[in-house]
């Protein structure tokens, strides 16, 4: 059996000195921009055309999502973010720009690709209901002067920010280059968890370019998939972290388990804890990894310890999966959430 410590970790005074602490930060967010979009109506008839529902339309709304969904959530918790990705020459890469700018998201790097759209999830609501979702995307793996346009952005950036999120949702801007150009960095210390933190969020078809990670947040799935283990419990949990930590060199793995919480494993110290749910109403987990993510970034930039960043971000998931669509959660609505919990 392995040795797990099973608890919250902290007191309530503890996490809310953390909470604290993350501020004068800057993160670089790298990644897969989506546009959610959001369709929401009522259903109160069948059509005549075929056996399906007619949505009656009464709102649109758009959302950051993607990489660009992790950087919302590091700028409402208060940090300074610039979102590295690319976005389609097209009226809703206008809308990720305005968004951004709503959010006070740094654009500065966010490069234009004329080849693909900019990738959009269309979600179709009924009241809380999801129907459907239509995507609209083009998968396009980025080469040639654009590629090297985009690494030269992210490279500059390194010594104004404070932390790196690699989030990889599969669309194509997360390249064997780019990870080459990450190793090195940390080859030579200037990418370290010491230093400058990065926190991947990955995708299994990027699964053969991942090199010297330094943290890594895969969920359940894409664990036993990277592990070729499969999660019952808490002890496969941690056998597939260990294999993880080994095939990419990372220093700490952080597997999210849905229903079964958050696994932290630190393959310096060899040593796992395991963090129990805190949700209580699930409405929705589209988002919710994002959230994890931004938290955990946060944290281990503004230098937390690992157990007390994972204990915030497991309340900062309770309460993104309690709100229907994607969304950012701030420091108010965690400090509030931490409260009602203890």
């Amino acid at each position: 059996m392995n040795a797990v410590t099973k608890t919250l970790a902290h007191t309530q005074a503890e996490l809310l000195a953390g909470l604290e602490k993350l501020q004068n930060v800057t993160i670089t967010v790298v990644g897969d921009i989506i546009l959610d979009r959001y369709l929401w109506g009522s259903v109160e008839r069948i059509s005549q055309e075929a056996p399906v529902p007619v949505l009656d339309v009464t709102r649109k709304e758009d959302r950051l999502g993607g990489a660009a969904n992790v950087a919302r959530n590091l700028s409402a918790l208060g940090l300074r973010v610039e979102l590295c990705g690319l976005v389609g020459n097209d009226l809703d890469a206008e809308i990720v720009t305005e968004l951004c700018k709503k959010s006070s998201i740094g654009t500065s790097t966010l490069l234009t690709d004329p080849a693909r759209p900019t990738t959009v999830k269309t979600r179709v609501m009924a009241s809380r209901q999801q129907v459907v979702r239509i995507d609209s995307e083009k998968k396009l793996r980025i080469s040639g002067e654009l590629e090297n346009e985009f690494i030269k952005k992210i490279d500059s950036s390194l010594s104004k920010t404070q932390g790196l999120v690699i989030s990889d949702y599969g669309k194509g801007v997360i390249s064997q280059a780019l990870m080459n150009t990450i190793a090195d960095k940390q080859k030579s210390n200037i990418v370290s968890l010491a230093k400058l933190p990065l926190v991947l969020d990955p995708h299994p078809i990027n699964y053969p370019i991942y090199k010297a990670v330094g943290v890594i947040k895969p969920n359940r799935k894409e664990a036993e998939l990277a592990s070729g283990i499969e999660i019952h419990n808490t002890d496969d949990a941690i056998e597939a972290a260990k294999m993880i930590a080994k095939r990419w060199q990372t220093s700490l793995v952080i597997i999210t388990l849905g229903d079964g919480g958050m696994l932290l494993y630190d393959d310096t110290t060899m040593q796992a804890k395991h963090f129990h749910t805190l949700a209580q109403d699930v409405f929705d987990v589209s988002g919710a990894g994002d959230t994890v993510t931004a938290l955990l970034s946060a944290g281990l930039s503004a230098k937390l310890n690992p157990a007390l960043a994972c204990a915030l971000a497991n309340i900062a998931a309770r309460v993104a999966v309690s709100q229907v669509g994607t969304v950012a959660v701030s420091k108010e609505r965690i400090r509030e959430e931490n409260i009602s919990i203890f």
